[in-house]
């Protein structure tokens, strides 16, 4: 009778304690479901705030910061036309310095070229 009891207290403990494992995992799951959600939030407040694309005019600063963004994104072409009649395009890659120097300092006019409502091309004509 005595072992009868004990086994019972076991198996009492056991699915005490598996209860209380199914429900942890479920609130880890809602806080990594917010936090993926909070992530998609600020990736979209990222793009449309950090990048002045709603200008007509921009920084040299702000073309860099476009070509450092839309490096990751093959879909996406940037042109610079520089004063002196230099171009260049760039998809997939980042700025260098080296290759084609902009001045930080420069304004630029912006062009936005959109594939439905995706960006298909930018580009950035010195003043």
């Amino acid at each position: 009778m005595k072992q009868i009891v004990i086994n019972t207290l076991f198996s009492c403990v056991i699915l005490g304690l598996v209860i209380i494992g199914i429900e942890l995992y479920r609130t880890n799951m809602t806080i990594l479901t917010n936090a993926v959600d909070a992530t998609d939030d600020t990736e979209k407040i990222a793009e449309t705030d950090i990048l002045n694309l709603n200008k007509d005019e921009v920084t040299g600063g702000d073309v860099i910061s476009s070509i450092r963004y839309f490096k990751d994104y093959s879909n996406v072409t940037i042109r610079v036309e520089k004063k002196g009649g230099s171009t260049k395009n760039y998809t997939t890659q980042t700025y260098k310095e080296e290759i084609f120097p902009i001045n930080y300092e420069s304004i630029f006019d912006s062009l936005i070229e959109y594939q439905g409502e995706k960006i298909k091309k930018i580009t950035y004509t010195e003043k």
